[in-house]
């Protein structure tokens, strides 16, 4: 067997998650409505909606400002996120059939994939938890204190750049199916961990630039009343996060499908 002779096919990996976007676009649309909505209750309900990030106008509104009230915002909206894109994955990729028995019978699927979610963030989130411990940093004149303190930070610009490897068994997680073990999800990946990175490079970008030219446009096409500048921009704004991590998410599903179909052509 030639591991090198079946390449990951980067133009594949980066149109797909689009593709499937488009292609179920209705589906989408409902259902990122009706959830952008609730996103949108909560937001008011907890005193955060889109005006409390324009310092220039926060003050003509109430925001909040309790510490604990927030953490309790953010975890209900990751919740609600985290429900979204298992909805997605299995109305989409698993062909379930989405309504009220469906919810009553996943509860606790989602529930793990809330959990799975924030670990998954985390684990994302380590570079700029490794660029911040850089920049608050004391030189320490021990060369091999500093030498450590160097090699434990690296770590978190390393593990999400590794976790691209195993992204098939995020995938075979949200299937239900049983994960692969290192070895075989290593040896799948093998010589293909640049193009997977550079893939999944460009799908970030283009969510990036896609939620920065959103989010820009709504800070600086203010109107009048405010009231209802505030409404329609935490709707579009609430909209734009499910866009961008539905794309992500197909991203992720396309992968399995990818890795799948390369390990069956080299069998």
């Amino acid at each position: 067997m030639n591991q090198k002779t079946s390449k990951y096919p980067i133009l594949k990996a980066i149109s797909q998650p689009f593709l499937i976007l488009t292609d179920n676009f209705c589906t989408f649309a409902k259902m990122g409505a009706v959830t952008a909505f609730i996103l949108f209750l909560i937001s008011f309900i907890f005193a955060q909606s889109f005006l409390c990030m324009l310092p220039n106008l926060k003050s003509n509104i109430h925001c909040g400002s309790n510490v604990l009230a927030y953490i309790l915002y953010i975890l209900i909206k990751l919740f609600i996120l985290s429900s979204f894109l298992r909805v997605w994955t299995d109305c989409i990729f698993l062909n379930k059939s989405i309504n009220i028995p469906y919810f009553k019978q996943n509860i606790w699927r989602f529930v793990q994939f809330f959990g799975f979610f924030l670990l998954f963030l985390f684990i994302n989130s380590m570079p700029l938890f490794s660029l911040y411990f850089i920049i608050i940093r004391v030189p320490n004149p021990v060369w091999q204190i500093e030498l450590l303190y160097f090699l434990f930070v690296s770590l978190g610009f390393l593990i999400p750049f590794v976790l691209l490897r195993f992204y098939k068994n995020i995938a075979l997680f949200i299937k239900n199916m049983p994960c692969l073990d290192f070895k075989k999800t290593y040896t799948e990946t093998n010589f293909q961990l640049s193009r997977i990175f550079f893939a999944f490079s460009i799908i970030l970008a283009l969510c990036y630039f896609f939620f920065l030219t959103i989010n820009s446009n709504l800070k600086l096409h203010i109107f009048t009343p405010l009231y209802l500048y505030n409404m329609l921009s935490e709707y579009i704004f609430e909209c734009t996060i499910l866009c961008v991590l539905t794309i992500l998410i197909n991203f992720i599903m396309v992968q399995e499908e990818i890795l799948d179909k390369k390990v069956n052509i080299l069998s």
